[in-house]
């Protein structure tokens, strides 16, 4: 189950997500407050690429959302360890995708408190509900002020458990 932040932090969940057939990469995410409350939320389909690149826009994604919204004290939370520990490794300049990973490092330099957090599937519920519908979706990108009527749903399960 999710768990909410420390006192006057806000948490970003994200995700990033293939399907095969047809092909179709995206991206997502969910802001939320110390209470779990919806703050915010955005999906987008990226073109093709493969889920660790995903993944790594994804939190991009998620970082630039939460800096939009003026919050300093963030958390991001994904499904990923390995984008969490690509991101956390010193030398990543010869990586493929070290312009992805130079773009979410930019964010940590921005002045705000910032941390990273690999977590169980499990706990990434609402996102993974936001992917089935991101494959789906007519639009390209959306950002959601309030959560769907299936996303509600998921986020009642999870606040029983809080």
């Amino acid at each position: 189950m999710w768990q909410r932040p420390n006192n006057g932090w806000v948490k970003v969940n994200v995700d990033g997500s293939k399907i095969s057939e047809p092909e179709s990469v995206a991206v997502e995410g969910v802001l939320r407050d110390d209470s779990g409350n919806w703050i915010a939320g955005f999906q987008r389909r990226i073109g093709t690429c493969d889920v660790t690149a995903a993944e790594l826009i994804a939190i991009r994604d998620g970082l630039s959302l939460v800096w939009v919204f003026g919050y300093r004290q963030v958390v991001v939370e994904s499904d990923s360890l390995v984008v969490v520990q690509l991101i956390r490794n010193a030398d990543t300049r010869f990586h493929p995708l070290a312009g992805v990973i130079e773009g979410w490092r930019q964010y940590i330099d921005k002045d705000w408190r910032c941390k990273l957090a690999h977590i169980p599937r499990g706990r990434n519920s609402l996102v993974d509900g936001m992917a089935r519908m991101a494959h789906q979706a007519l639009n390209v990108e959306i950002l959601f002020s309030t959560p769907s009527v299936e996303l509600q749903h998921i986020m009642q399960v999870e606040a029983a458990g809080l």
